[in-house]
């Protein structure tokens, strides 16, 4: 009885301390903070379908863009409520222009648990991921609007995102050294806005807005550890599948991986 008792204290121990182990990996490490680095990548035919780069803002180790094309978001690590995230504080052009995010009621759920709301006002910036990975998936929504140039009120956006704790994931399309199995955390999301309706999934409306309700997601990719943006992608809508084949230089210049 007692040693079938140790037994069991030992199994539960040690399933917590796995269970805090994972939970104490930080977002950072899959996405790239503090380096640059272009990443391409491959659709699931080998063909090229995208590229983003990664660069720094002013040197900061937690303030950096991500480049798109012809598009940015401006990424920081910001502390709110006494809870760390990650925030998109800005869109971008390559024309120089930035428009400012206003969040206006941010709420997380955790796993299938009540919404909670952690915003309710006004804020600049989008939280679109917690810091600290929890063990169970968990989702932020966002209802804001993004402002123009002059720093009026531009298009309304409701924006979700579902987040999945790190697992091993295959990517075919990489030629790295490196192994292409490897932890990544994988993220759904959607998006609406007021001046182009669905982007990207979709939901039921109230007053000509999205109400949180009837959620179905366009979007799927996984953050790789250490690698980043992308590691692969699902478009949900159009089956289009791809992952990223390499990235240079990486980490901080030092080569490919």
């Amino acid at each position: 009885m007692i040693r079938s008792f140790n037994l069991v204290a030992v199994l539960l121990f040690s399933a917590f301390w796995a269970a805090a182990a994972l939970a104490a990996e930080q977002l950072n490490q899959y996405y790239p903070f503090g380096t640059s680095g272009d990443g391409y990548v491959n659709n699931s035919s080998g063909d090229d379908h995208s590229t983003w780069k990664v660069r720094k803002v002013n040197g900061s180790n937690n303030e950096y863009n991500v480049i798109w094309g012809k598009d940015r978001e401006r990424f920081k690590i910001r502390n709110y409520q006494g809870t760390q995230y990650i925030f998109v504080n800005a869109f971008g052009d390559d024309l120089g222009n930035w428009w400012g995010i206003r969040s206006e009621t941010v709420q997380i759920r955790h796993g299938n648990g009540a919404w909670q709301t952690i915003v309710d006002g006004d804020m600049y910036g989008k939280p679109v991921g917690l810091y600290h990975i929890p063990n169970q998936h968990y989702t932020i929504r966002v209802w804001g609007y993004i402002k123009k140039t002059d720093g009026s009120r531009g298009r309304d956006f409701f924006w979700q995102q579902k987040w999945f704790p790190p697992a091993n994931v295959t990517n075919t399309q990489w030629q790295g050294s490196s192994a292409n199995t490897r932890l990544a955390v994988k993220k759904r999301q959607c998006w609406w806005d007021s001046r182009n309706g669905w982007n990207s999934g979709s939901g039921q409306m109230s007053n000509n807005k999205p109400n949180g309700n009837g959620i179905t997601y366009g979007r799927q990719s996984t953050l790789g550890k250490n690698v980043g943006y992308q590691w692969t992608f699902w478009n949900m809508e159009s089956g289009v599948t791809g992952g990223l084949s390499r990235v240079e230089p990486w980490p901080g210049g030092s080569g490919s991986m």
